[in-house]
């Protein structure tokens, strides 16, 4: 136990886990779609800031950092399907494909831990989103930035740290896929390569899902624009005639005047 938190040995999957709800920032100058997607997304049960400009965005991040969308999400086969295969071909117990907020690491896949994040100032993985290549690890203990570490000193016992940036489609790293082990060790060329290709693999997979959900908004915030000019179409059109113009159902019930 760690700070908490239950750890297993071992490369068992686990149950989806929703942490809490995701935080999402909408920015739009236009304050009819951001309510619009405001309701929409709090719907969803998402807790939603609003910003109008660039400005308004920073100040609203200073508030409260939004949470990447794909945060606090449940599992996803192609995730999963990489740390299993990333722990078999490093041979270790432990893999993980983390991403990283202001003050957490939450892990989108994981094997051989049940522990769903932990925070950022304890992190590994906060140490190797720094550099564009393999941030390795061989003896925790023997390192002074770690040995006293809690997930050093504790569960779950790291000893061996190897972990491989995660960029996005601009370039920044929001996380890495790592394998850790409880024994001090070092990692063959061939296990390298694997990892990076690997992390490779899961950075497109991170890129694909962005763009995919981005297709999405776009989607929503154009319908939601759409509707929002025929609406005020309509009414200039209908509110400058000087005769009184109504609509009714069919069984007569007025639903404009």
């Amino acid at each position: 136990r760690g700070r908490g938190v239950e750890y297993t040995v071992g490369p068992s999957r686990p149950e989806a886990t929703m942490t809490r709800m995701s935080h999402i920032l909408i920015v739009d100058d236009d304050p009819h779609i951001r309510d619009l997607l405001a309701f929409a997304l709090g719907k969803a049960g998402m807790s939603v800031a609003e910003a109008s400009d660039g400005e308004d965005a920073q100040a609203a991040i200073a508030r409260r950092m939004p949470d990447l969308m794909v945060l606090d999400t449940a599992e996803e086969e192609a995730f999963d399907d990489l740390v299993f295969v990333a722990a078999k071909a490093c041979a270790a117990p432990i893999a993980l494909i983390t991403l990283l907020d202001a003050d957490r690491q939450w892990f989108k896949a994981r094997v051989g831990l049940d522990a769903c994040e932990t925070g950022r100032d304890i992190s590994f993985c906060g140490h190797a989103i720094l550099g564009d290549d393999i941030f390795l690890i061989e003896n925790a203990l023997a390192d002074e930035r770690f040995a006293d570490n809690p997930l050093v000193t504790g569960a779950p016992d790291i000893r061996f740290y190897a972990g491989m940036p995660l960029a996005d489609s601009e370039g920044h790293n929001l996380g890495t896929l790592c394998v850790i082990d409880r024994q001090p060790r070092i990692l063959s060329s061939k296990q390298r390569q694997a990892l990076q290709d690997l992390a490779q693999a899961a950075a497109q997979a991170l890129l694909l899902r962005e763009r995919t959900i981005n297709r999405g908004l776009e989607a929503g915030r154009s319908y939601i624009q759409e509707v929002s000019t025929n609406e005020a179409l309509y009414r200039a059109i209908v509110e400058d005639q000087a005769e009184l113009i109504s609509l009714a159902t069919p069984d007569g019930r007025l639903t404009f005047v």
